[in-house]
C-alpha cells in the first residue's frame, strides 16, 4: 500500500503542515513526541490522512459504512486536493479479508501511520486475538454473573473493545445496552480512528446498526475526566486492556510530573506508563469492579513498581506470566504477564498461571493460600509457586539477606570506548595504563576464561571510574546475564565491566561463592527473584537488587565449622572446575546437601528440591554454565534462538 501512497505523500504532508499551527499545543506535542519531532509529526499526519482515505474506500467497497474522520486528520483532509486521485489509484486494491478479526484488519489498514519509534514512544504494539480471549476469560466477561460494563482506557486499534462487544452480542445482550455499557478511550487521535474503523467492520459482520457500536472517545484516560465524558457510567465493572508500556524517562517531563502528582500512590520512582493506568483503572472501578490488564514483567518485580503492587495486592485474584509462551507481541522485546484484580479485597486463594511451551497461550494454573504467598517476599511478587514449592520457599525465605552487589565499569567514555578497550592476548602498545578487563561472557560458576580484554585505564576518560580497592582480589564476581546465579572468586586485581557485579557480604570469598552457586539458592532465586527470566536472545538479567535479596544461612554468618566447611568446599569446586574434573558434580551435590540443611531444609525437603529441580524447565534453567560451554543458548524453548522475538 505504501507504494500507492508515494506519489501523494508530498501533497498530504503539505496539507498537514497547513493545519499544524491550528492544532492545540498539547496535540502537537503528542504527535511530535510519537513521531520524533515537528517535521516527522507532520509527515505522520499526512500518512494517516492517506491511510484514512484508503480505509474509507475499502470499507465502502465492502458495503460497510465508514466512520467519519475526526480531529487533525479531518482538518488536513479539508486542505488536501488530491483525494480523487488517491481513490483512483486505490481502485484495484485487494478487498477486505472477511476472515480476519476486525481490530487486526484495522491495524493493517493503518500500518504506516505509526513508525517503529512511535510504537516505542507510545507503547503502540497491538494485541493478538489469542491473548485478548485469554484475558477476557480470566476477567469473567460474558459470564451470567460477570461484569456488565467495560472500559478500555488505551483502546489502540480496538483489540479488546471489539472482541468484548462481539462476545457479549453473541451471548445475547442487547445492542442498545452494549452501546452505552462499553466504551474505549485513547489519547492518540490516529488510534481512535483505527478503533472506530474496527468497530464499523465488526458492526457490519454482526448485522448491527453502526450507530449502536461502542463509543471511542479521544481523551487522556490518565487525566481528569469531566462528568459524562465517557457516557452514562462513571464507574466500571471491568477495566480491561493492554495499557502502553513506556519507560518513565520516555514520558514527556511535564506529563510525567502531572501523572506523579495525580497518582501519588504509584510512588516517586521511574514508573512505567502502565503503572499510572493501573492506578487510574482502580480509581474508576465500581464496587464489584475488576481490573484485567496485560502488563510487562517489570510490574511484577521492578523496584519502581512497588507502589503499584501495593495497590493491587489486596484485591489480586490471578497472575499469569508468559515467559515460556510463543511471542505474544511479534517485534517487541518484552515478556508480558496477565493480571486480574478486584476493587474489593479478595479473601480466597490466589491463582498463579504459567504459560506452557509450544502452546498458543495455554496456561498451567495453581492455587496458593493468599497469606502464605504474601509472606514469601516483601519486595516482589512470587509467580512461579506451586504446592510442592511453597513449603520449601517458606523455609528458604526465613534466612538473612546480608549481601550487596555493585556493577563494574560502564565504559561510556568521553573519548570513545573503542579507544580504551581492546581484545587480544596482550594489550596494545599504545595503552599507557593497560589493565586486564574481565567481562560477563567470561565468568561462569567456579571459574572464568583467561583474560582476553584490556583497558587503557585512564579514570579521567571514563564516565564512572571506580577506586582501585573496588577491584582488589580476591573478589566474588557474578555475571549479570545468565539463566541462574553463577559466582567465581577472582584472586587477581583485574578490572571488570558492568556486565559483572562484585558481590560482598559477611562471608569469606569462596564460602560466598559456594552459597551463590548452590542449588537451594538458585531454586529460591528462580521462584521468588525471577533470576531466570528470559529476555531477547535467551538471556536473563540478574540485577544488583536481586542479589541483595539472596538468602544466606544464618549459621554461615557466624565463625565456626560450617563457615570453614563452605570456604573449603568452595575452593575445592573452583579447583575441580579449572581442571575440568568430572568430580565437580559430586562435590556440588555434597555442597548442596550441606547448605540445604544449613538453610533448615529436612532430608525429605532435599529430595523434593532435587526432584523439582530435575524437571523442565528448571532442569535447564538451574544447570550452571561450564567453562567452554556456549553462552545464552539454554535450549529451554522449542523454537530457535531469536525466533521468540523475530
Amino acid at each position: 500500500m505504501s507504494s500507492i501512497f508515494e506519489p501523494f505523500q508530498a501533497a498530504a504532508t503539505a496539507a498537514a503542515r497547513e493545519v499544524w499551527p491550528a492544532l492545540s499545543p498539547t496535540l502537537r506535542g503528542l504527535l511530535e513526541d510519537a513521531a520524533g519531532g515537528s517535521a516527522k509529526g507532520q509527515d505522520a499526519l499526512g500518512t494517516h490522512l492517506l491511510e484514512s482515505i484508503a480505509a474509507e474506500q475499502a470499507l465502502a467497497s465492502a458495503g460497510i459504512q465508514p466512520p467519519a474522520l475526526e480531529g487533525p486528520g479531518a482538518l488536513a483532509r479539508a486542505r488536501f486536493g488530491a483525494q480523487r486521485e488517491v481513490q483512483a489509484a486505490l481502485a484495484d486494491a485487494p478487498p477486505l479479508d472477511t476472515e480476519q478479526h476486525a481490530s487486526e484488519l484495522a491495524e493493517e489498514l493503518f500500518a504506516e501511520t505509526f513508525s517503529i519509534r512511535a510504537q516505542k514512544r507510545r507503547g503502540g504494539v497491538y494485541t493478538r486475538r489469542a491473548l485478548v480471549d485469554t484475558l477476557l476469560d480470566l476477567s469473567g466477561w460474558g459470564e451470567a454473573e460477570g461484569p456488565q460494563t467495560l472500559w478500555e482506557p488505551a483502546v489502540g486499534a480496538g483489540a479488546f473493545l471489539t472482541r468484548a462487544w462481539e462476545r457479549a452480542f453473541l451471548a445475547g445482550r442487547s445492542p442498545g445496552d452494549l452501546a452505552t455499557d462499553l466504551v474505549g478511550t485513547d489519547v492518540h487521535p490516529f488510534a481512535c480512528h483505527a478503533a472506530r474503523v474496527a468497530l464499523a467492520i465488526l458492526a457490519s459482520r454482526l448485522g448491527v446498526d453502526p450507530s449502536l457500536a461502542p463509543r471511542v472517545v479521544c481523551c487522556d484516560a490518565l487525566g481528569p475526566l469531566e462528568a459524562g465524558a465517557l457516557g452514562v457510567h462513571s464507574e466500571w465493572d471491568l477495566v480491561l486492556g493492554n495499557p502502553p508500556w513506556v519507560r518513565g524517562e520516555r514520558i514527556p517531563k511535564a506529563l510525567r510530573a502531572a501523572y506523579r502528582e495525580r497518582y501519588a500512590e504509584v510512588g516517586p520512582g521511574n514508573s512505567d506508563l502502565a503503572s499510572y493506568f493501573v492506578a487510574a483503572a482502580l480509581s474508576r472501578l465500581s464496587p464489584r469492579g475488576r481490573l484485567a490488564f496485560v502488563v510487562s514483567q517489570g510490574v511484577l518485580d521492578a523496584g519502581a513498581s512497588a507502589g503499584v503492587r501495593a495497590l493491587l495486592t489486596p484485591g489480586l485474584e490471578a497472575i499469569a506470566e508468559l515467559e515460556w509462551a510463543p511471542p505474544a507481541f511479534p517485534g517487541a522485546n518484552v515478556i508480558p504477564a496477565l493480571l486480574v484484580a478486584s476493587r474489593a479485597p479478595s479473601e480466597g486463594p490466589l491463582r498463579l498461571g504459567a504459560a506452557l511451551p509450544d502452546s498458543s497461550l495455554a496456561l498451567d494454573w495453581a492455587e496458593v493460600p493468599r497469606d502464605r504467598w504474601g509472606a514469601l517476599s516483601q519486595t516482589r511478587w512470587a509467580i512461579h509457586v506451586r504446592d510442592p514449592d511453597l513449603e520449601l520457599l517458606e523455609v528458604l525465605s526465613e534466612a538473612p539477606r546480608p549481601l550487596q552487589a555493585r556493577y563494574g565499569l560502564a565504559v561510556r567514555t568521553r573519548v570513545g570506548a573503542t579507544q580504551l578497550v581492546a581484545e587480544g592476548e596482550e594489550p596494545p602498545a599504545s595503552f599507557a595504563e593497560a589493565r586486564p578487563l574481565r567481562d560477563g561472557r567470561d565468568v561462569v560458576a567456579w571459574g572464568a576464561t583467561p583474560v582476553r580484554r584490556w583497558i587503557d585505564y585512564r579514570p579521567e576518560a571514563i564516565s564512572d571510574p571506580k577506586k582501585e580497592g573496588f577491584f582488589a582480589g580476591p573478589k566474588v564476581l557474578v555475571p549479570r546475564i545468565a539463566l541462574t546465579p553463577q559466582a567465581w572468586v577472582d584472586e587477581s586485581d583485574a578490572l571488570c565491566r558492568n556486565t559483572l557485579m562484585v558481590v560482598t557480604g559477611p562471608l569469606p570469598p569462596h564460602a560466598l561463592a559456594a552459597v551463590i552457586n548452590s542449588l537451594p539458592l538458585r531454586y529460591f532465586a528462580y521462584h521468588l527473584l525471577r533470576a531466570g527470566v528470559l529476555a531477547s536472545s535467551h538471556r536473563c538479567t540478574i540485577y544488583s537488587g536481586v542479589i541483595g535479596d539472596f538468602p544466606v544461612p544464618a549459621a554461615a554468618l557466624e565463625a565456626g565449622a560450617l563457615r570453614e566447611q563452605l570456604e573449603a568446599s568452595g575452593r575445592e569446586c573452583a579447583q575441580l572446575a579449572a581442571a575440568g574434573d568430572p568430580r565437580l558434580v559430586e562435590a556440588e551435590e555434597a555442597l548442596d546437601t550441606v547448605l540445604g540443611l544449613a538453610y533448615g531444609l529436612s532430608p525429605i525437603h532435599m529430595l523434593l528440591l532435587r526432584a523439582r529441580a530435575g524437571a523442565a524447565p528448571l532442569a535447564q534453567v538451574l544447570c550452571p554454565t561450564r567453562l567452554g560451554d556456549r553462552r545464552r543458548s539454554p535450549g529451554v524453548q522449542a523454537y530457535a534462538p531469536g525466533e521468540r522475538y523475530a
